[in-house]
């Protein structure tokens, strides 16, 4: 489709990347969402707490997850639209890399300076075709472009990216995702399914695997020797990734709930997926791979499109409602924090620090803040291995990581299992007692 002066028409980018418009015209299913907010009072220890000096914040923990689990405040993320990037073509996904927004569009990839992300500027903008996703390596982002198949550009300069090759469009299909891992691109391709490019020579991608599953293959996810497949129509699926050259399938969710998987994003051995027909958010429990089990429905009228995580949070691109947040500190129960416009069209989402960065098709790019205590100092989440994960923001400083049973009196002891940097946040993995379990950092 092209319009009168001969430019392709955003709509035909979409169409491209076989998203049925039934989508648009399918009766929601009615259902009530029951939200179970927690009550984030300090449960009468705040006087206690408050008259410890240089203690940032603590948050409880028993092993039966009383109400002090999880001390996040819904408040924390106060939606705040802070900036408005406008150009042609319609947004289909962000990326954050450094102090710079990609973005994938129509009308190809623009490149924006957010270094002060209230005024963001544009330094870059190449139009190799119709592009959907993006992830980014080193110095070179990799564009799922639906009609060139995979491209890669070196961005060693933000304001001069320049196209190194494109690969994949012999394939078929319509390259809609990416995901990286070591020196294998993973693709999304449509109803061509998933391939895997060996891209160590980038000069030079060479699909080394293929696996036409059906369905449509339209996100992916990698995590260890791990990936999770957003198959549309299909669910998702899960592929052994330990040799890229010879991934195996392993698991698949049964369709009994009628998921039409856009997105998807894993952390926690829990798999949370952008839902395109009948509901926005769907969670899968794939701590065991090979049975990835449905968690949580997110029943509310939506069509999500993209999907991404930071600390206690999933942001989901919503192309009826804008964006919205869920709190997954408790990823069998999550509740929605706060939804921006509802008309805007959301698609891909990237969250960067205290910024949400959401794609809004036809409207560009709107950037959120999220609120100062956005990334707040500590929060905890429950693993699918039933431990607890510690996490904080990075860099630590002299920050310790301390835990007590008992806040009467307290007996503060350092955690000393080394934590791993996840996301920009430091991450520590412990056991969860047959008690109360209380954590905190201890700044010098």
């Amino acid at each position: 489709m092209h319009t009168s002066n001969g430019r392709l028409a955003p709509v035909t980018c979409r169409q491209k990347a076989f998203w049925p418009t039934i989508r648009h015209k399918m009766k929601r299913l009615g259902a009530t969402w029951s939200k179970n907010y927690v009550n984030n009072s300090r449960n009468g220890a705040s006087s206690h707490l408050d008259s410890e000096p240089r203690v940032r914040h603590r948050i409880p923990l028993s092993l039966a997850l009383m109400t002090a689990l999880p001390l996040l405040c819904h408040a924390q993320i106060t939606l705040t639209n802070v900036a408005h990037i406008m150009d042609q073509g319609a947004f289909n996904g962000v990326r954050v890399w450094s102090n710079y927004l990609y973005a994938a569009t129509s009308d190809g990839l623009y490149v924006y300076d957010i270094s002060d992300p209230t005024h963001p500027h544009k330094t870059a903008h190449v139009n190799d075709g119709c592009a959907i996703s993006l992830a980014i390596s080193g110095q070179h982002v990799f564009v799922a472009s639906t009609y060139a198949g995979l491209c890669i550009y070196d961005i060693s300069s933000p304001t001069n990216p320049v196209l190194v090759t494109c690969a994949g469009a012999a394939y078929g299909g319509s390259t809609v995702d990416v995901a990286l891992l070591g020196q294998y691109a993973y693709v999304a391709n449509g109803s061509d399914g998933l391939r895997v490019f060996d891209v160590s020579n980038v000069t030079n991608p060479v699909s080394v695997a293929h696996i036409p599953e059906g369905g449509m293959a339209s996100g992916i996810a990698i995590l260890g020797d791990f990936a999770f497949l957003a198959n549309y129509q299909d669910g998702l699926r899960t592929y052994n990734v330990h040799n890229p050259t010879n991934p195996i399938s392993i698991g698949h969710t049964t369709n009994d709930f009628y998921h039409y998987a856009n997105a998807v994003a894993v952390t926690d051995g829990f798999a949370y997926v952008a839902d395109d027909i009948f509901y926005d958010l769907f969670i899968c429990d794939v701590s065991n791979p090979t049975n990835p089990v449905t968690a949580a429905i997110v029943q509310v009228p939506g069509i999500g499109f993209g999907v991404a995580l930071s600390g206690n949070y999933a942001f989901l691109g919503d192309s009826n409602a804008g964006l919205r947040i869920y709190d997954i500190s408790r990823p069998r129960s999550p509740s929605q924090v706060v939804q921006s416009l509802a008309n805007a069209e959301a698609h891909g989402v990237a969250v960067a620090g205290d910024y949400a960065y959401v794609a809004d098709y036809d409207n560009g790019i709107i950037v959120y803040s999220l609120g100062p205590q956005s990334r707040q100092a500590l929060a905890i989440r429950l693993t699918a291995t039933n431990t607890a994960l510690i996490s904080w923001p990075t860099p630590t400083l002299a920050q310790t990581l301390q835990q007590t049973t008992s806040l009467n009196p307290p007996n503060w002891t350092v955690v000393t299992n080394a934590p791993s940097v996840v996301s920009g946040r430091n991450q520590v993995t412990v056991p969860i007692l047959a008690t109360r379990q209380f954590f905190r950092l201890q700044f010098p």
